[in-house]
């Protein structure tokens, strides 16, 4: 009798354990589940210039929320191995220690130690969104946060255009990073949670593509999110950047060429002559505010693709547009000059002022690429360009060998981004392109590298 009371106190004594761990358990996957979002919601929406000054390091929003998240990381074991997991299974991590080595040597040599610091945590916060996917929230999850993430910024873009001043700048806690509301021929351009209005730009065309992905049907699709997609159109518009304006076309442009025919069918007798009218009223009524502003946009595309003037009918100031080719010109003869170093970059510290032939002086330099090449050399820019080139070219073979449209459609969005940072540096905004990257590592997993290990096991399990 005794022995058996014994053997019933200890069973249920493990019970009592097992419910404690259980309920811990559920405990910390909540927790983990709220960080992943408030890492996210920072990460995606939030500005720069929300956080906390700190003498040489502005303690950013975003930052702040990475800090935290990798203190939870770090508090326990598997925690870790799962992230340092992730970290192993990225195929880039080579060119990411790459580059982070050069960026590394130039802020020692350059006594600068945000060269390094700025990307080292810019990669740090791509790795913790694989993580916090992999771990909590999935690729399905995530594609339904982003949406709503992205509808809010879209809304907030329109009530920005009426205001004509951001509703992010209520945020401002960390002054000098927000320059107030930008005009060009006297039209506002919204900028929303970014510092530029183009940075706003870069935002929008980073995350078009992924309104293309089902995560129900896990297929690709046009029309599943078609009115956010046409706010998200809209709101490029208001940005009031050309470049932005021609890069989403193309985008546009690519993925009707990816949709299934049904879809490419609809487009044809739906939006495109939606859109046709839209055009015909705005040549109607070109002295109306938005017959003048679509005119405005439009033809501001046209004379930079082709060299035409038609946007001076307009209000746009021709000798602007003459000095902002003549600019982009003479950015490219950087390479040649012989007061940089090609091998050592002067770092992100640097102040660049160049005198070129003709009375004119470059302070900025809306280049990425030229850029790159200022602050690493062309070490950095090589290593970096073959760094994104790997991870494009795998969504592209992955997309082809697996049939799989939503891989090129990320591809897609890598491509947008990195081809508008041709008339642009990335403004704080690099995040969003290692978005849809991270994206890729986490649906290529979940659909096929887990596929693998259950026919693996099968197998084995067959054998015996």
């Amino acid at each position: 009798m005794s022995r058996y009371l014994v053997e019933k106190t200890k069973t249920t004594g493990q019970g009592w354990q097992s419910s404690n761990r259980y309920f811990e358990n559920c405990g910390e996957r909540s927790l983990g589940q709220f960080l992943s979002v408030s890492f996210l919601v920072a990460y995606y929406i939030l500005p720069q210039y929300f956080g906390i000054r700190l003498p040489g390091f502005d303690l950013t929003a975003q930052r702040m929320l990475i800090t935290i998240l990798c203190l939870f990381l770090l508090s326990k074991e598997s925690r870790k191995k799962m992230f340092w997991e992730g970290v192993r299974s990225c195929r880039l991590w080579l060119f990411m220690a790459g580059y982070l080595g050069i960026c590394f040597y130039t802020a020692v040599l350059r006594f600068h130690i945000g060269t390094f610091l700025y990307p080292f945590i810019e990669l740090l916060g791509a790795f913790l969104v694989i993580y916090v996917l992999r771990e909590y929230l999935g690729s399905d999850g995530f594609l339904v946060l982003f949406r709503r993430m992205l509808l809010f910024l879209c809304v907030l873009g329109l009530v920005e255009a009426v205001m004509r001043k951001t509703p992010f700048a209520y945020l401002e806690t960390i002054r000098g990073l927000y320059t107030g509301g930008m005009v060009r021929s006297g039209s506002y351009r919204i900028m929303g949670p970014a510092n530029h209005s183009l940075a706003y730009g870069l935002i929008l065309i980073s995350g078009l593509p992924l309104l293309c992905i089902d995560e129900e049907k896990h297929c690709f699709t046009l029309f599943r999110h078609l009115p956010l997609l046409l706010l998200v159109v809209v709101n490029v518009f208001l940005t009031g950047s050309r470049s932005t304006l021609a890069v989403m076309g193309l985008e546009l442009l690519l993925l009707t060429v990816l949709a299934p025919g049904e879809q490419r069918k609809k487009l044809l007798f739906t939006i495109v002559p939606a859109g046709l009218l839209i055009l015909l009223l705005a040549f109607l009524f070109p002295n109306s505010p938005p017959g003048h502003y679509i005119l405005l946009q439009l033809s501001t595309v046209v004379d930079e693709m082709f060299g035409t003037s038609y946007a001076i009918r307009y209000g746009v100031d021709s000798t602007s547009l003459a000095n902002s080719a003549s600019y982009r010109d003479a950015l490219l003869d950087i390479f040649t000059v012989d007061w940089l170093n090609p091998w050592l970059g002067q770092g992100s510290g640097y102040h660049f002022s160049w005198y070129i032939p003709g009375g004119a002086t470059i302070h900025s330099i809306d280049n990425f690429y030229v850029a790159n090449y200022i602050r690493y050399g062309y070490p950095g820019l090589v290593v970096y360009g073959l760094l994104i080139l790997q991870a494009v070219g795998e969504m592209v073979r992955c997309g082809i060998q697996k049939k799989d449209r939503t891989m090129l459609s990320l591809a897609l969005a890598v491509c947008g981004y990195f081809l508008n940072l041709w008339w642009m540096d990335t403004l704080q905004t690099i995040k969003y392109a290692y978005l849809p990257i991270a994206l890729f590592q986490v649906i290529s997993r979940e659909k096929w590298e887990n596929m693998s290990d259950l026919q693996h096991k099968a197998v084995h399990r067959y054998i015996r």
